[in-house]
């Protein structure tokens, strides 16, 4: 009787060994296979982007060139192209517009610059913003949009409340606005260019192209050291070694 509890007990132990050991193998092969594909479609967070910048930087063979269906500034026989994927409702697409300020400061027409909208509905005024910036655009003003709603996003007051004033401030005639922006005459455009940037890897805004390198997160123009004292090789170098 004795012996036949403990050998119940030694099958138990045994069963428990055994099923928490396949219970945790199974675990670790799907966060092998399907943990990567959700997170790889989340927006980045700030410490996202840091942990992928400090793995480095990638090449995409299969990046679309600029093209005339984009806006840009500077030549298009640039030695350089920079295309930057952008999301004017986000802080961290404002932060890396600083940086292309000191690009075209320091290259000036070596380097192109194209800016390609990176909308996501994940974030309520992503979709909003980005489409009032393309009918903004339909009258000639994206720039003066882009300038200022990356400003807004800057210093965390973009509203919907206040597209109208930002129309005003600009320039922009209200009635044409209002009936591109409630039509969502650019809507479809939005949603293309999105599921186009996704087949080049890019899942986040800013990621930036400088020719085929990639280089994901608001990167800054000088190379810095991170909070982790990673060396990261700022936007000055990385293009200075294209252009060689």
């Amino acid at each position: 009787m004795i012996k036949d509890m403990f050998k119940d007990k030694r099958i138990s132990a045994i069963f428990t060994v055994v099923f928490t050991f396949l219970l945790i193998m199974v675990v670790f092969v799907i966060a092998k296979s399907d943990f990567g594909k959700t997170k790889k479609h989340q927006e980045l967070s700030a410490e996202d982007i840091e942990s992928l910048v400090a793995a480095g930087d990638f090449l995409s063979p299969s990046l679309r060139s600029v093209d005339d269906s984009d806006v840009f500034l500077g030549k298009k026989n640039a030695d350089v192209e920079l295309i930057v994927y952008e999301d004017l409702s986000s802080y961290y697409s404002a932060e890396f517009s600083k940086t292309i300020d000191s690009i075209r400061q320091n290259f000036g027409d070596k380097v192109l610059v194209a800016f390609r909208p990176y909308a996501n509905k994940m974030f309520p005024l992503s979709i909003s913003t980005n489409l009032w910036a393309q009918c903004a655009m339909e009258q000639g003003k994206f720039f003066e949009a882009r300038k200022l709603l990356l400003k807004q996003a800057e210093n965390e007051t973009l509203s919907e409340e206040y597209f109208s004033n930002y129309a005003k401030e600009i320039g922009l005639n209200l009635d044409s606005l209002e009936k591109c922006v409630k039509g969502e005459k650019y809507l479809a455009k939005l949603e293309g260019l999105k599921k186009e940037a996704e087949r080049f890897d890019v899942y986040g805004a800013p990621t930036v192209f400088v020719n085929n390198e990639m280089i994901i997160g608001a990167r800054s123009f000088e190379d810095v050291t991170n909070g982790d004292g990673q060396n990261l090789e700022g936007m000055k170098n990385i293009i200075s070694r294209n252009l060689k």
